[in-house]
């Protein structure tokens, strides 16, 4: 399928051009399903394809010699212009913070992304909570740079502001976590959960309170809690869920979950272990996006 976005127009046309119709003559068009089109005839309007013309030909089509023309990719999970500071970590449970309020859109990962081809990428909130808050879908270019001698269009740019909730399941959550002890601790991280079993036990009793809310308001009680609010989205499918799960026995958790709670759309995110599953997976009709490797704390693409 033909998406809206290709890389070679991102780099070689003004973002300013892309609100204008525009013919772009190519000398082969990688449709992105293993097809190839010689000599196609792509036009624009308002930055969106609106016909391509095998061995078209146009006067007044834009041509690059010897240019190939793609489809832009699309990063189904990436920390770009993600760091600890989009965080709100004196709750393990988050619901309710978007990751489109706090990501830095204007980090330079955004950029060499579009570069390399991807234009468009979820964005996760990191794992230092158990339920973390709200991803974010962006476009890797075309936003509004906070800096104002940016050139224009550099910045990432919002299009889904609730994507889905982040949950961690395993050890991240709990890392650095310590049992309180003694009426003076102040520390945020004297808390729960301290093990993989307190930190199911987190979800189970976030999305337990999420069904009784959500029974209140059907029953008529005139309630309102930003969070909860968000986990009924949840149960209802409005939202989608996506749980880290690195481990063989947390994605087996997040799919026993899955069956408590009726979840209709989850997503594992990670699953190192995922193969020693895919069994399971597959009978859940689980979607599943790996990556990226975790290989350093930064998780950055440079």
């Amino acid at each position: 399928m033909i998406i809206s976005t290709f890389l070679s127009l991102c780099l070689a046309l003004p973002m300013a051009q892309q609100t204008e119709s525009i013919s772009l003559s190519v000398d082969r068009l990688h449709v992105g399903n293993g097809e190839v089109i010689e000599n196609a005839l792509v036009v624009l309007e308002d930055g969106k394809i609106v016909s391509v013309i095998p061995g078209g030909s146009f006067a007044g089509a834009i041509h690059i010699e010897g240019a190939e023309l793609s489809p832009g990719l699309v990063d189904a999970f990436s920390f770009m212009g993600v760091g600890g500071a989009t965080m709100e970590e004196s709750r393990e449970s988050t619901p309710s913070i978007h990751l489109a309020d706090s990501v830095a859109l204007d980090a330079e990962s955004f950029g060499n992304a579009l570069q390399e081809g991807v234009t468009s990428a979820y964005l996760s909130p990191d794992s230092f909570n158990v339920i973390g808050g709200l991803g974010t879908v962006v476009k890797t270019g075309g936003g509004v740079a906070a800096n104002l001698f940016a050139d224009a269009g550099s910045a990432a740019r919002v299009i889904v502001r609730e994507g889905a909730l982040k949950v961690t399941l395993g050890n991240d959550a709990s890392n650095g976590n310590f049992t309180p002890g003694g009426p003076f601790t102040s520390n945020f991280k004297a808390r729960r959960p301290n093990t993989r079993m307190g930190t199911v036990w987190v979800v189970r009793r976030e999305f337990y309170r999420a069904k009784a809310y959500q029974k209140a308001l059907a029953d008529g009680e005139k309630l309102y809690d930003k969070d909860l609010e968000v986990l009924v989205k949840v149960l209802e499918g409005e939202i989608p869920l996506r749980v880290q799960a690195r481990r063989s026995h947390d994605v087996q958790t997040a799919l026993r979950l899955q069956a408590e709670f009726g979840w209709p759309n989850l997503i594992i995110e990670e699953a190192t272990e995922g193969q020693e599953a895919a069994a399971e997976l597959a009978a859940a009709g689980v979607l599943v996006a790996t990556g990226p490797a975790y290989d350093a704390v930064s998780r950055a693409i440079a």
